[in-house]
């Protein structure tokens, strides 16, 4: 486990969810980037941990897809001002998350060792 609900709730105190709804997100959160980094942990990491940070956050999308959905913009214009993102590959979607989860993945080795 890498967060906890009272981490979730610290952040997002204003989520009006269940704890079991904010359990199941943080368990698959949790899940999730132990098998993206092949590490598992068996009690918490610190509030103040990235990997706490992106399991916050992919738990918050887990309980809203429609906030994930919103990342998936390529262009947007708004009262003269345009925003434009590039369409690459990512790990979980969003770029905050991914630069947190490629900074803790294990690189794959080719060849004889």
């Amino acid at each position: 486990m890498i967060c906890t609900v009272d981490d979730f709730k610290l952040q997002y105190p204003d989520v009006d969810k269940t704890d079991e709804e904010i359990q199941r997100a943080v368990d698959f959160a949790s899940t999730f980037i132990e098998k993206i980094i092949s590490e598992t942990f068996e009690s918490p990491l610190p509030f103040s941990h990235p990997l706490n940070l992106a399991c916050r956050k992919i738990a918050y999308y887990e309980l809203f897809p429609e906030k994930k959905e919103r990342l998936g913009i390529v262009e947007e214009r708004l009262e003269g001002y345009s925003y434009t993102k590039a369409n690459v590959p990512s790990i979980y979607g969003d770029p905050e998350i991914d630069r947190i989860l490629a900074l803790y993945m294990k690189g794959v080795r080719i060849g004889a060792g």
